[in-house]
């Protein structure tokens, strides 16, 4: 059983993108200090004070893949912590598929609803070399 509390998406719950259009992964909340550790975010609020929020992603998000999936499976968990008590709190998420301006950069961005608006930009994983365009042609002898 998962911690966070899902309150939903933007375009929609069930909006369903195709993972190889995403470049970036967002987080917009109370700090735009994050470590990434695999499939786990986190974002610390005050390292001096160890308060920080954490998120799991789904382990299918992180690796490039041609595949499509739903914003309401992009996150598995989430919750804040403080001190060293070791507990998770539950903590609300919001997870939004747009594309950014002015590069027109299409991100996922998990969003800590009721916070503050600092964003971190953290680059995803994108396709292996050749993947949308064939092998070049040999040329004729």
């Amino acid at each position: 059983m998962t911690t966070g509390t899902y309150l939903g998406g933007y375009p929609s719950d069930k909006f369903a993108f195709p993972r190889s259009y995403a470049y970036l992964l967002t987080t917009v909340g109370d700090s735009n200090d994050v470590e990434v550790d695999g499939d786990t975010i986190t974002m610390f609020i005050s390292r001096p004070l160890n308060y920080g929020i954490v998120y799991v992603l789904n382990d299918f998000i992180w690796p490039w893949s041609s595949n499509r999936y739903t914003l309401d499976f992009v996150v598995y968990d989430c919750w804040w912590f403080f001190g060293t008590d070791g507990v998770h709190h539950p903590q609300a998420f919001t997870v939004n598929y747009w594309q950014r301006a002015p590069l027109g950069i299409n991100s996922i961005s998990i969003i800590q609803p009721l916070a503050g608006t600092f964003e971190a930009l953290i680059p995803l994983p994108h396709q292996p070399p050749g993947y949308w365009t064939p092998a070049p042609i040999p040329p004729y002898n």
